[in-house]
This record gives structure tokens, C-alpha cells and sequence, in this order.
């Protein structure tokens, strides 16, 4: 084999590997992208609905009332994190805004501490069992509070990439957050755009 056919073969095999690593997204699947900024990190997401390229999907527009809740629940989840309370306070308010709304909340995944590194301890969980573990915040720290909700089922699947989060059911996912710094006057949200 000549020199130039083996470099056209290992430029074809690069770009079948690279295809193959790629998912195919569809508006059930979670897509999350961390962006670190300086000592803390600034969280970008979006959830993504191609109805040209499916339209046997839902409409999305049957979805806002998952949005709306989702961001209730966000909202929620930073009230309660103030210097004194608990992570227990944060997961507690996010879980019951959620269900009583008749979502429900992934369990699979949690917000966490944010720092020198984007994921620190402590775990902030979208729920509360008995047992978790459940630091006392304390001013200083920053959190990253992240609901993440689900239409039917809480339960999810991990695609064969090893990344893409698809609900187990096929319903609709909605996901939230913001990095937010314990102070002494309350929780104040580092990720809303004036602050970025």
C-alpha cells in the first residue's frame, strides 16, 4: 500500500471512531456542558428539540410546565442555603416543590461543592433520604444547586458512550442551575448573567 492510501485510510478510520463517539440527541436526553471560570465555575445548559429531524417527538411546548417547576425548585433549593442550615435544607425544598407538582426528581445525579476544581465535595442531592450525609453550610462556601426533573419516572439510562443521560421512559427531562456563595446576608447566585 502506497503511502498516501495509508494516510487516507487512517484520516477515514479517525473519522469513523470520531462518528461513532458522537450521540444522536433527541428531547428526552440531558446535555450539560461545565464551563470553570476563575475559582468558581459557571454552569451552561440547554435542552435541545430537533422536530425537523423527528417529528414523531413530542412537542416541546407541552414540556413548560416541567420548566416551570424546575426552576421553582431551583429557586427553592437557594433559599434555603444560608450559613446554619443543612445540604438536607437545599435537597428537602428541590424534592418537594418537585413532586408536589407530580415530577419527579433524578436520583442519579446531584449538585455538588464548587472550588479549585469544577466537582467538589460536599454532594448536593435534588432529594433526601435518611442517612445522606448532611453537612451544615457555612458561609464561604459555594454550591452548585442543579434539579434535575423528570415527567415520568425518575429513573435514567447511560448510553453506550458513556456519557449521554436518557430518561428510562422516553418522557421529557428538565435541568437547572446555578453556582451560588454562602454569605453572611444569604445565598447570592455567582452565575446570573450580571455577575458573570
Amino acid at each position: 500500500m502506497s503511502r498516501r492510501a495509508e494516510q487516507q485510510l487512517r484520516r477515514k478510520r479517525r473519522k469513523e471512531r470520531k462518528e461513532r463517539r458522537q450521540p444522536r440527541w433527541s428531547s428526552d436526553e440531558i446535555f450539560i456542558l461545565d464551563v470553570p471560570r476563575g475559582p468558581v465555575a459557571l454552569m451552561s445548559y440547554s435542552i435541545s428539540y430537533d422536530a425537523i429531524d423527528k417529528p414523531d417527538l413530542p412537542d416541546p411546548a407541552g414540556s413548560d410546565e416541567a420548566l416551570a417547576e424546575t426552576r421553582e425548585s431551583l429557586y427553592a433549593g437557594i433559599a434555603q442555603a444560608r450559613a446554619g442550615n443543612r445540604i438536607s435544607d437545599i435537597a428537602r425544598a428541590v424534592q418537594e416543590t418537585v413532586e408536589s407538582a407530580g415530577f419527579s426528581v433524578v436520583t442519579d445525579f446531584a449538585g455538588h461543592g464548587i472550588g479549585r476544581r469544577l466537582h467538589e465535595d460536599p454532594q448536593v442531592p435534588n432529594y433526601f433520604r435518611l442517612g445522606m450525609p448532611n453537612p451544615r453550610l457555612r458561609e464561604g462556601m459555594a454550591l452548585a444547586i442543579e434539579p434535575m426533573v423528570n415527567e415520568g419516572s425518575p429513573d435514567l439510562e447511560i448510553l453506550s458512550d458513556g456519557w449521554t443521560a436518557v430518561t428510562a421512559d422516553g418522557k421529557l427531562s428538565a435541568h437547572f442551575e446555578h453556582s451560588i456563595a454562602i454569605t453572611s446576608n444569604g445565598p447570592e447566585i455567582l452565575s446570573e448573567l450580571e455577575n458573570v
